[in-house]
């Protein structure tokens, strides 16, 4: 409760994580949504989870995840937050959001996921070739752009089809395509 008659913050409830080595990429803090499913059993319907990104003094960074029930299981839906985030390997565990740029260098094949990489911008710096993620939702997108001379591949997954076919590439440099799905197993590719 808060009797203040300004244009002060109030109340305020403050979760507080101390420890003695904080990390970049700590959970900071969770706020679950639980009810029961039709046979009654508890559930987690949604939550909201605070993550440090960056826990230099005096430049502190955070993202804060939304994430939902779909089908069962519990997806990132939403982050908000630090817009860039590098990365070399699929295992990394970052979790890409609208808007941030995902770097990958090198040659080789990076399987994109709508967990990682939906709605993200996605920037080769090498010969890479990409796999979009199996089983989309209608309205999945991720954007590719080729930061190099050479040639970047996108593969749709298993027999799915992009534009009709099993693959596209990017030729020049500073450019992108926009893909997104259509069914489970259609994109569109726009650029």
């Amino acid at each position: 409760m808060d009797n203040e008659s300004d244009a002060t913050n109030g109340p305020v409830l403050t979760l507080y994580r101390n420890t003695t080595s904080p990390a970049d990429g700590d959970i900071l803090g969770k706020i679950e949504l639980n009810g029961e499913d039709s046979a009654g059993n508890p559930r987690a319907y949604g939550s909201i989870i605070q993550e440090s990104t960056d826990v230099t003094s005096g430049s502190h960074d955070g993202t804060m995840i939304f994430n939902v029930a779909d089908a069962g299981g519990q997806v990132d839906f939403m982050t908000v937050g630090k817009s860039t985030v590098t990365t070399t390997t699929a295992s990394s565990g970052v979790r890409a959001f609208t808007g941030s740029v995902i770097t990958y260098s090198g040659t080789g094949t990076q399987g994109l996921s709508r967990d990682e990489h939906g709605g993200a911008y996605v920037r080769a710096t090498g010969a890479r070739t990409f796999t979009l993620w199996d089983n989309p939702k209608i309205g999945d997108q991720v954007v590719v752009i080729s930061d190099h001379a050479g040639t970047t591949t996108i593969d749709g997954f298993d027999s799915d089809t992009i534009n009709g076919s099993a693959n596209t590439t990017i030729t020049t440099q500073y450019n992108a395509k926009t893909f997104i799905a259509t069914s489970t197993t259609t994109w569109i590719a726009l650029g």
